[in-house]
């Protein structure tokens, strides 16, 4: 089982050669459903953090779930904080419109540490 290793604050993580988005368990619906309500376009426009994190998962195919809780005082689940790596996931780009990033979880790869 390989680690993943990411940054405090980075929206991204490594594995091998490879740097790949992180998702969050919180917004993971399993079988295969993920659904980040806070990730809109309108949210993107005011972030070069999430603009990049946003054209990654459109133009890629694999991304890290990481086990992860809200780390904001008031709940109002802004800021996540990664407690450890799940796996590195294919999945399927559904959506980002007003309601939130949408994506399908197809299979994971392999699990991570």
């Amino acid at each position: 089982m390989r680690a993943a290793k990411g940054k405090r604050g980075s929206w991204f993580a490594s594995v091998g050669n490879g740097e790949y988005p992180v998702m969050h368990s919180h917004w993971y619906s399993p079988p295969a459903d993920y659904h980040d309500i806070n990730l809109t376009p309108a949210f993107c426009e005011g972030s070069n953090q999430a603009l990049k994190f946003l054209k990654a998962l459109q133009t890629g195919t694999l991304a890290i779930l990481a086990r992860s809780n809200p780390s904001n005082p008031d709940n109002t689940l802004e800021r996540f904080v990664r407690e450890s790596y799940i796996g590195l996931f294919e999945y399927e780009f559904v959506s980002c419109d007003e309601h939130g990033l949408r994506l399908k979880f197809v299979d994971r790869v392999e699990s991570l540490r």
